[in-house]
């Protein structure tokens, strides 16, 4: 009897982790006309404290378009299974933002957390949405987009663990 719930288990687990990596590549095409790059400084309730005279606020801290280059090396890393580990904090944070843009209107979104590593992926077109956790492979071009556009005077090191210091290692 043991045998059949732990072979159920693995069975369902694997089922689970093979399904997670498909979702990435089913988000969006790589026919993206362009991809508007901007940070944001975000309060929400859970981070505020209680001395805050702001308990929620969003600003934009700056925003650029990116080269064609970094334009597929984005896209390339965001279809890239490999670029998600299956784990997601429960923490509601994003300062990264990426429009992907298709004639002329934004056909996707995708918002990650340099606290916590989150990525969410919103399909406006299809309605397919998506959220998982960006491995370290991932966040070295992330870390890498931010010093080219200069944003990286905008964090601290702190600011950074969820993309460059996760406590689990990526496989």
């Amino acid at each position: 009897m043991k045998q059949i719930i732990i072979l159920f288990i693995l069975l369902n687990t694997s089922l689970s982790y093979s399904q997670n990596e498909t979702t990435s590549t089913k988000l969006f095409t790589k026919n993206i006309d362009s991809i508007q790059f901007s940070i944001w400084d975000i309060q929400t309730k859970e981070m505020s404290t209680f001395s805050s005279e702001e308990k929620e606020y969003e600003k934009e801290l700056g925003s650029v378009t990116l080269s064609n280059k970094d334009k597929d090396l984005l896209i390339t890393n965001l279809l890239n299974p490999k670029s998600y580990n299956g784990k997601s904090a429960l923490l509601y944070h994003y300062n990264l933002v990426f429009d992907l843009y298709k004639n002329d209107s934004i056909s996707v979104t995708v918002k990650i957390s340099t606290l916590t590593g989150n990525i969410t992926i919103d399909n406006k077109v299809s309605g397919v949405y998506f959220r998982n956790n960006c491995t370290l492979q991932f966040g070295e071009v992330l870390i890498a987009l931010l010093d080219y556009y200069n944003f990286s005077n905008y964090f601290n090191e702190v600011h950074l663990n969820g993309i460059t210091d996760h406590t689990t290692t990526d496989d």
